[in-house]
């Protein structure tokens, strides 16, 4: 029976709104209530809704209002959240900046550093070249002077002994 009551309100809406002059189109529309419900007929279109969504509909400027406001205090907020975000971008970045500019001067003074050592290095290389040579020129010295004490040692054994004999 219901559906009969609303095919009978859409069919005789319907071929109202067919049969008025295109001057009924302009903003009037036929409001017809069953039971909780809400049939609407504007010209050749039909809503059909419930009373709930229909209240929203009848205030709507109320509703634009509240979702403007909700739409402007979450866009309020991003923006707090986005200057939060980027003052502590902005530290971050010139914290980073001093770090790398002392790490720059650190590794000009290690370099330098190294520098000195590895000239250091290279004397010491030289010391050491130079006492191992005077070390084996010591050596073949007293080498030398060993080999000619044996020999006069010798020498004078051989001579004792010719003595003697």
């Amino acid at each position: 029976m219901k559906k009969l009551a609303l095919f009978l309100i859409f069919a005789l809406t319907s071929a109202f709104a067919l049969s008025q002059p295109d001057n009924v189109c302009n903003g009037k529309a036929i409001k017809r209530y069953t039971k909780g419900q809400s049939l609407i007929v504007s010209c050749d279109t039909v809503f059909v809704m419930s009373s709930q969504t229909y209240a929203l509909i009848q205030n709507k400027d109320s509703l634009l209002n509240e979702i403007s406001y909700l739409k402007d205090k979450h866009l309020a907020e991003l923006e707090s959240n986005y200057d939060l975000l980027r003052s502590y971008f902005d530290s971050m970045s010139a914290k980073s900046e001093t770090l790398i500019s002392i790490q720059k001067e650190n590794n000009a003074k290690i370099q330098a550093k190294l520098g000195i050592i590895s000239d250091v290095m290279q004397m010491q290389e030289k010391s050491i070249k130079q006492a191992r040579k005077e070390e084996r020129k010591a050596k073949v010295k007293s080498l030398v002077n060993n080999g000619l004490i044996g020999l006069g040692s010798f020498s004078l054994g051989v001579t004792v002994a010719l003595f003697l004999m």
